[in-house]
């Protein structure tokens, strides 16, 4: 029987994402629940975001969408969404899925009429195919850098570090705090900027999360990250592991970051020092993350901003603080 591609209401087809992506990547790896699955697809946007599953009969075999974001480039900002949860289960490789799901996806992206950002693992032929879909599907591909994860031993009695300090902040007092700590007019970034409703969205996901609120005392300067509660399958089951993410520091000051680490360590109820993880701290240089105590793990993700119109204010974008999902 041949297998058919179609494009599909994302949330209505999360469960089934859900299985396809548990059999696809073995631990460890990221938990994708139905309900965190359902939750990623079904962010509120101004424009329809299309998710791809191929299908062998009525079993569904692979999956691949874009989860609707809300971006921002110095002035300009736009709705679109982030390419992923791309999976083919394992009975079925070696078909040409990947390739297949990858091409329906660029021809429902054209019809979004706004720039996606994707990412993928460095060095591999998941990202050679990706990039080669978009090619053939006359998309401009431009690149936003290496997107290694870190890790920080961070200590919840630690002495308060410097001028920044760090706090929780309640979803009535955090409303539009992001667009408030974003890096003004560079275009050299491109940030997340969500809107009112997917702001709320935010504060719905089945993991914990908490918004974090960054303050120079010296300044007034302010920033902001999430704190979440992320699940990682392991061979001995499911891990809770606290992380930061969407970090937004003006000017990537990292003599913020021990305060966000500290406040993650704390946030994470447990004793003594703490693992805190940080899948994209782009902007902020390595070496001042090494002084932080903050340590890269494995090769990560190269980031793009991919359309078949990318408008000229882009053009100078080279980094993301956008959740690799």
């Amino acid at each position: 029987m041949a297998i058919a591609i179609r494009t599909v209401n994302g949330e209505e087809y999360a469960e089934a994402a859900s299985v396809i992506l548990r059999e696809s990547w073995p631990p460890p790896s990221i938990h994708y629940t139905p309900e965190y699955m359902r939750w990623q697809l079904s962010f509120p946007s101004t424009v329809p975001a299309p998710a791809i599953v191929a299908l062998d009969g009525d079993t569904p075999v692979g999956f691949c969408s874009v989860t609707p974001r809300r971006f921002r480039a110095s002035t300009h900002s736009w709705d679109s969404g982030i390419v992923s949860f791309v999976a083919v289960r394992p009975g079925w490789r070696g078909r040409g899925l990947s390739l297949a799901l990858y091409h329906e996806l660029c021809g429902a992206i054209k019809q979004m009429g706004a720039p996606i950002l994707t990412f993928g693992v460095e060095g591999s032929i998941g990202l050679k195919v990706l990039l080669q879909a978009y090619t053939t599907a006359g998309f401009q591909a431009l690149p936003l850098g290496g997107y290694p994860s870190y890790v920080c031993l961070a200590g919840a009695n630690a002495p308060e570090p410097g001028d920044w300090v760090a706090e929780r902040v309640s979803q009535p007092d955090a409303l539009n705090v992001f667009g408030e700590a974003s890096a003004g007019e560079d275009s050299r970034v491109i940030l997340s900027y969500p809107s009112e409703l997917q702001f709320q969205h935010y504060f719905r996901d089945p993991r914990r999360r908490d918004l974090v609120l960054l303050q120079n005392r010296s300044t007034g300067v302010r920033g902001a990250a999430w704190l979440v509660e992320t699940e990682f399958v392991t061979a001995n089951g499911v891990d809770h592991v606290a992380s930061v993410d969407l970090v937004d520091i003006p000017g990537y000051d990292p003599a913020a970051l021990p305060a966000l680490f500290r406040a993650a360590a704390i946030w994470s109820g447990k004793p003594g020092p703490t693992l805190v993880t940080a899948p994209n701290l782009g902007g902020f240089p390595a070496q001042s993350l090494r002084q932080c105590g903050i340590r890269q793990t494995g090769k990560g993700f190269m980031g793009y901003c991919c359309g078949v119109d990318i408008p000229p204010v882009l053009g100078s974008a080279r980094t993301t603080n956008i959740e690799i999902v």
